[in-house]
């Protein structure tokens, strides 16, 4: 085992990658394991005494049953984002009247002679609604 997490390190310091903690985690504990178990028994194969519960590991996860499970999250993910578009929605008509009616003012104040400070809360609240986009895109 620990010959494979070497030739595993080696590879991923090779082509530049990088190892994720979690992963790290598990090797150090196979590791252990190993260590343990040959303690108690020298002749132990590690690799037949995981096979079961890689076996299982892999048919829940990585199967039919996995991929399954991985549709059914994501279904509800959806499901979550567009339940909160209404919301959203109204929100982005809102601001956007908001938007029409303090370019209404500002094209009065332009008309009256005011100021280039006259337009900072226009600009605001088109930040405000860019901001509002990108959060409800990325997530």
């Amino acid at each position: 085992m620990a010959a494979l997490i070497g030739q595993l390190f080696a590879t991923t310091g090779k082509f530049a990658m990088r190892t994720q903690p979690q992963l790290l985690l598990m090797h150090k504990t196979m590791v252990v394991v190993e260590g343990v178990a040959r303690s108690l028994n020298p002749r132990l194969d590690m690799w037949r005494a995981c096979q079961p519960v890689v076996k299982d590991w892999i048919a829940r996860h990585l199967g039919p049953a996995g991929r399954l499970r991985q549709a059914a999250d994501g279904a509800r993910e959806m499901g979550r984002a567009v339940s909160g578009l209404p919301h959203l929605l109204q929100q982005a008509a809102d601001t956007t009247q908001a938007l029409a009616d303090m370019s209404r003012a500002q094209e009065e104040a332009a008309k009256r002679g005011a100021g280039f400070w006259q337009n900072a809360p226009l600009w605001i609240a088109a930040a405000a609604l860019a901001a509002m986009a990108a959060g409800w895109l990325l997530g």
